[in-house]
């Protein structure tokens, strides 16, 4: 009888030595699981971050540039050009081979690739002005902003 009970516990300890390495396999490859899908989620955050920041670039800077008279639409080098003047300056930004670039020169200078900064690849940059309100378009997507220069206060 001896020899019973302790076969007995042989086989109890040996099921649970195997329910934890069961339970153990499984907490890992939930771990895992979830690491993968984390690692995804982020990868796709910053794609879609760098996809529209041009597109934020662009707005925050002629947000930037709201003053009366301040802002224009021009021919650049391949398509529209957003000019934000200040006081003997001004700040363009244009299309040129792929890339949104961004000059800053003197006023009624010519435009110079060559002396300008790559803000963001992307095969599209489109400005259109309706009154104060400006509408633009890059390879990511189109976003509206309205100038509030000019409006009278209540």
């Amino acid at each position: 009888m001896f020899t019973r009970t302790k076969r007995h516990s042989n086989t109890a300890g040996v099921s649970a030595l195997a329910l934890f390495v069961l339970m153990l396999g499984v907490v890992l490859a939930v771990v895992g699981f979830g690491g993968e899908v984390y690692r995804a989620l982020t990868e796709s955050q910053g794609r879609n971050n760098a996809a529209r920041a041009a597109l934020r670039y662009v707005s925050a800077r002629l947000r930037a540039g709201d003053a009366a008279g301040a802002v224009t639409v021009e021919q650049g080098p391949e398509g529209p050009a957003l000019i934000l003047a200040e006081p003997g300056y001004e700040t363009r930004i244009y299309l040129y081979q792929g890339a949104l670039m961004e000059e800053y020169a003197a006023a009624d200078t010519p435009l110079d690739p060559a002396a300008a900064q790559v803000v963001a690849r992307t095969d599209t940059f489109e400005v259109t002005a309706e009154g104060r309100l400006y509408t633009i378009t890059t390879g990511e997507g189109t976003v509206r902003v309205w100038l509030h220069s000019g409006e009278e206060l209540p």
